[in-house]
């Protein structure tokens, strides 16, 4: 088959999806109105719902692949599929901008608050960078669709988010993600309707629609005075929760016989308001979608880092929740596209209408990964206290409402007991000891991100030996944690490099006074050259570089400059920047990699090209070409 038949084909199979859905959205405006009561309810088979089963098992299996840690599907108000820890509360990153939206729409929708007020009205500045009068003139609808023109450091923000240069557009001008706007709107929104954030959300939207996770201590305020007077509102919030804001959208805001939003507020969120190269488009902080099907279905998105999102899709009466675990020490980040390659295997499993009337079974609680223990008033009044913070804030254990809580500056969260000193965080689900100290009195709390922090500090300071004591009580309660397994390694080799950057000073001291010698302790040379390399991957010596000098079949190894080149017969050549001691990359196609084979003296015997991990070509190192041999020709 031709490529070009391949497209066409391709083309066809989602012009069938988009026609399928669209015209299954005639009866699903009918059907639409289902909404959960206290509990979900799920179609008792996927067949029962018009799907494959076979390929909702690939979709899961592929899922399960990529890192989704719950994975949610609403289909005509029930739940078609939902895989991993869906009561489980995780962190929301900037999904939390649209749940923010939902506020808004509440109270746009209420009259309580005038999105066409400009920050002159209402009283809106900084501190550190006071706003000048052309940016005052921005609206609450400006700093809404990201298009304030008001580009200054924000909470909850990497240094590395870019933004145009202050003053270069005015307010209304110009669309860009930027997080002063949308915590700007956090002051604005507590100052106009008079209540707080996590309070207000509880009332106006999670009781409403029943949400079954949601309180509002599963938020915090995150301020960061150093850049800004306006703070972040991180959420925790489950997948089934989710999936309840994400049904509230798709039906315009209506929920039962309530209308909890403004319908024209939501029609307006899901407008396109803005190009957004990144994705598409942009609402009221909420992403639209170019690509098909999506653009036709009208999907559009709320979206947090490492792939949390609430993907609401209209043309096929669905809502899609995907959740990753960002508590972990070995972070997920699902790409954008294995995002959408999952949703497409979910549109793509439809074989046509659910039954007239669909057996829909209640969705059982789902069972705790671990079990507490019950502890007792006076035991549990122990470990009451303060202690050293674990990041910059002071970790606080107190009780509340007969429930042990620890306060670590991200909100007050339980302290589920599993034996004697012996806690678990609950959402983090990251294990906490009280360890008693010499008096025999009181505790010190040990946490993984405590002493990983910790360590962090101390190798930071060159203190190894600070370190290697923390290290090993790290390794002792947490002995499963990655990351002390890669900083013990980091700090093995720090100490090794000690050692390893005298001999090599030694070593260049002998070479210089004595040339002659250089050939006679070169594999001395290269093993201790090599061992630095690995401690310094980006800065390899020049005398280690020459070694990779050569041809090797087709391929041209050249160093000019105190840079290695790569060039094919006939082409142009390409510099290396290495990443290891024999591992290098292309500075321009980052995607391909060159890795040098060795025999056990040192010597070169063969390049390998290598593409996603796999070898994509290799050559022997052609006779008489070795940099000790022959010059090098620059490239």
């Amino acid at each position: 088959m031709s490529s070009k038949t391949g497209i066409c084909n391709i083309r066809d199979v989602l012009a069938v999806i988009v026609l399928t859905f669209v015209l299954a959205g005639v009866d699903a405006a009918v059907a639409g109105d289902r909404v959960p009561g206290e509990r979900w309810m799920r179609f008792a088979t996927p067949e029962e719902a018009g799907f494959d089963a076979a390929k909702l098992e690939r979709a899961r299996r592929f899922a399960e692949r990529i890192g989704s840690a719950a994975v949610m599907v609403v289909y005509d108000g029930a739940i078609l599929v939902d895989w991993g820890d869906t009561d489980r509360r995780y962190r929301s990153h900037s999904a939390r901008k649209s749940l923010m939206s939902g506020l808004y729409g509440v109270h746009i929708g209420l009259g309580t608050i005038d999105p066409n007020k400009t920050l002159a009205e209402l009283g809106i500045d900084e501190r550190r960078n006071p706003l000048t009068e052309i940016e005052k003139t921005a609206t609450t609808y400006d700093l809404l669709a990201g298009r304030s023109g008001i580009y200054l450091p924000a909470a909850y923000e990497p240094a590395t988010n870019p933004k145009p240069e202050r003053g270069a557009y005015k307010p209304g001008e110009h669309f860009c993600y930027n997080n002063w706007d949308f915590n700007a709107l956090a002051t604005i929104f507590e100052q106009e309707t008079g209540a707080k954030i996590f309070e207000e959300f509880q009332t106006r939207i999670a009781a409403p629609i029943g949400m079954q996770d949601y309180h509002p201590s599963h938020g915090y305020y995150h301020f960061d005075s150093e850049k800004s007077i306006h703070p972040a509102y991180p959420f925790r919030m489950s997948a089934r929760d989710y999936a309840r804001f994400g049904l509230l959208y798709l039906n315009d805001g209506r929920w039962g016989d309530r209308q909890v939003l403004s319908a024209a507020y939501v029609r307006k969120s899901r407008s396109r308001i803005s190009d957004a190269a990144w994705n598409g488009g942009y609402g009221l902080m909420w992403w639209l979608h170019d690509e098909e099907p999506f653009k036709s279905l009208g999907m559009f998105s709320a979206y947090g880092n490492y792939c949390q999102s609430i993907d609401v899709i209209p043309g096929a009466d669905m809502v899609f929740v995907n959740r990753v675990d960002s508590y972990t020490d070995d972070l997920i980040t699902i790409t954008w596209q294995q995002h959408k390659e999952l949703i497409r295997m979910i549109l793509d499993a439809r074989t046509g209408d659910p039954k007239t009337n669909p057996e829909l079974v209640p969705v059982p609680e789902p069972h705790s990964p671990y079990v507490a223990a019950p502890i007792s008033p006076a035991k549990r009044q122990r470990y009451v206290g303060e202690y050293p913070a674990i990041y910059e804030t002071p970790v606080r254990v107190f009780v509340e409402d007969d429930q042990l809580m620890i306060s670590f500056g991200e909100g007050d969260v339980p302290l589920d007991y599993l034996g004697e000193n012996h806690f678990i965080v609950r959402d983090f689900h990251e294990h906490m000891y009280f360890a008693r100290r010499a008096d025999g009195q009181s505790f010190e709390m040990v946490s993984m991100w405590g002493l990983i922090v910790a360590a962090q500090k101390a190798m930071d300071r060159h203190d190894a030996d600070e370190a290697n004591v923390i290290l090993e009580k790290l390794k002792t309660y947490f002995p499963n944690c990655e990351t002390g397994h890669r900083l013990r390694s980091k700090l093995r080799m720090w100490e090794a490099g000690v050692k390893l950057r005298a001999a090599i000073d030694e070593f260049r001291a002998i070479a210089e006074r004595r040339p002659q010698v250089t050939l006679e302790i070169s594999p001395i040379a290269w093993g201790v050259a090599t061992q630095w390399a690995r401690l310094n991957p980006i800065r390899l010596p020049e005398f280690v570089q020459r070694r990779y000098v050569g041809t090797y079949g087709t391929h041209h190894i050249t160093l000019k400059d105190g840079s290695l080149y790569h060039a094919r017969s006939g082409e142009p050549p390409a510099r290396l920047q290495a990443m290891a001691w024999n591992l290098f990359r292309y500075e321009r196609a980052g995607g391909l990699r060159l890795k040098f084979e060795c025999d056990e003296t040192g010597n070169v015997t063969e390049m390998k090209i290598i593409k996603k991990d796999r070898v994509h070509d290799s050559a022997p190192r052609s006779a008489g070409t070795n940099a000790d041999e022959t010059p090098a020709k620059t490239g």
